[in-house]
């Protein structure tokens, strides 16, 4: 009898959406299933208004998990979305439905901001530079000036909610946290990673891998096969 795979609802780092894990699903078919939480304005919602505050966004993209959530699951976020995801945990432990594990990367815990400074308020020009400076190793936005207008609404919108969130005390979740980072990420240090087990009752796990803010899509299969195993080895631990 076959095992049925795991089931990770991933969301999106700042201006990013679905189209950002198509890869993944058919890169961890058979091991882990992918679903991805559209967050307004992407591709999949391109109607759809931009968020005011973080409440807002939490509330929709709540509601948007709902149908993925299929117990075992795992909640995993970048960045942004490690915030949502983290949040999205906090709720569903609240009403009794905890996921198995919360996987976050590219991002300080909640109570820690950022280790740059804040970008949002920056005009167009400046703040294209600071987003491309966030990872070298990837293809900059100001090389590809029609792309960079079409994303520069939502990215900035993003990136206002994450430079303003403000963490609210609450217990702690009772879910193991995995924690992986990039390097080389300007966004993370290492305390305020670390004040990631925080967070959790249960056990917290750290791992750091080469590479800069977007080392999770730069990594390409050898990130996803190094993700897989240490969801498997974080859910298989004793807390």
């Amino acid at each position: 009898m076959t095992a049925t795979p795991l089931r990770m609802v991933c969301f999106p780092h700042a201006g990013a959406g679905m189209m950002t894990y198509y890869p993944w699903r058919s890169a961890l078919a058979g091991r882990i299933e992918v679903r991805v939480v559209e967050s307004p304005g992407r591709v999949g919602r391109p109607d759809d208004p931009p968020a005011g505050t973080v409440a807002e966004l939490l509330s929709i993209v709540e509601q948007r998990a709902q149908p993925l959530l299929h117990p075992p699951y795992v909640l995993y976020g970048h960045s942004l979305g490690a915030l949502l995801a983290f949040e999205t945990a906090r709720r569903l432990s609240a009403q009794g439905r905890a996921p198995a594990l919360l996987v976050v990367s590219g991002r300080n815990a909640p109570t820690v901001p950022a280790a740059i400074a804040e970008i949002h308020k920056l005009p167009d020009e400046q703040f294209l530079q600071a987003v491309d400076q966030l990872d070298s190793s990837m293809p900059g936005l100001r090389s590809q000036p029609e792309l960079a207008q079409l994303f520069l609404p939502t990215l900035r919108s993003d990136l206002t909610l994450a430079e303003t969130y403000d963490y609210h005390d609450g217990p702690p979740l009772s879910c193991p946290i995995l924690s992986i980072q990039g390097e080389d990420d300007p966004v993370v240090s290492r305390p305020g990673v670390a004040a990631w087990a925080a967070h959790t009752t249960g056990r917290c796990t750290f791992r750091w891998m080469p590479g800069e803010h977007l080392f999770h899509l730069a990594g390409g299969a050898g990130f996803l096969t190094q993700l897989s195993e240490l969801m498997r080895e974080a859910l298989s631990s004793p807390a």
